[in-house]
């Protein structure tokens, strides 16, 4: 591989072996090299090289960052200064202000994955999202608590998607929800989990999301809805998929003006009423 000097585009499919702590990753002798796009069944350690790859500007899919392959004390200008995607990231006892702070100027789309062995919290390894300030697109895997301020994320981020998977139930709280409404700049929200409930309510503070024109919610569990007075003032879309439909029955109620309301249903006699109305319905 070394010798494909000229290289620009590399995916690794199923079959590849990440390689040794103790060898050399051939990828990182392919100075051209511009998207590496990465589908193992298994993570794919990131080498302490990889970094140093300046025409970089896409790296994608199952990556690993541990503490023995962080980005070397350079500045941004020598370390992947021309990254604009860089996700979804599993990150092993590395906060991210040690990747993050004084680099990558140009990210534009930033995913994470939360590891269930890390020995830092959820709170330390997120620290440094704030250096990151042309960040469009940010992408949180399994984070159970979401206990970040609304100043510890970039300032301009215009969209956050949040994704649940492993988390236990009983424990889960919308409260992050809180934080996030604070941020001037979000217009678009999705939170998406493979289907459970949650014993807490959806409650969102007055003012919040100023700015938010699409809120997405999928295979999640509400035990109530609340919504006091101004918040998601610029609301348009309302995405609703394979939620507990029982228990989000006060968004009828909901007197934000003009709000496209999209029900997507996948059992749709579990509710007769919401059942009629399955394609776009206009509220005021």
């Amino acid at each position: 591989m070394s010798m494909c000097i000229y290289l620009r585009y590399l995916r690794l499919n199923r079959g590849v072996d990440c390689p040794k702590e103790d060898h050399p990753d051939p990828i990182c002798t392919l100075r051209n090299l511009e998207t590496l796009t990465v589908e193992l069944a298994s993570h794919y350690n990131l080498s302490y090289g990889i970094w140093r790859l300046k025409k970089l500007k896409h790296l994608e899919m199952m990556l690993c960052v541990t503490s023995k392959t962080i980005p070397p004390d350079t500045s941004g200008k020598d370390c992947l200064p021309n990254l604009q995607i860089l996700q979804l990231v599993n990150v092993k006892g590395v906060i991210m202000s040690s990747i993050v702070n004084g680099r990558f100027s140009k990210l534009r789309k930033l995913g994470l994955e939360w590891n269930i062995k890390s020995k830092c919290t959820e709170h330390e390894l997120l620290q440094g999202l704030h250096h990151l300030k042309n960040l469009e697109k940010l992408k949180l895997v399994d984070f159970k608590k979401l206990t970040l301020k609304a100043h510890e994320f970039p300032s301009k981020i215009p969209q956050i998607n949040i994704k649940m998977y492993d988390l236990d139930e009983l424990n889960f709280s919308y409260s992050f929800l809180n934080s996030l409404g604070e941020l001037t700049s979000l217009c678009v929200l999705k939170v998406t989990s493979r289907g459970m409930f949650s014993e807490d309510s959806l409650s969102l503070a007055a003012k919040s999301f100023p700015n938010l024109e699409v809120f997405h919610l999928k295979g999640m569990g509400v035990k109530e809805w609340i919504l006091e007075k101004g918040a998601m003032s610029s609301l348009q879309h309302l995405i609703i998929k394979d939620c507990n439909w029982d228990e989000l029955s006060e968004l009828w109620s909901l007197t934000i003006s003009t709000i496209i309301l999209i029900l997507i249903l996948t059992e749709q006699e579990k509710h007769p009423y919401i059942a009629s109305y399955f394609s776009l319905m206009y509220l005021s």
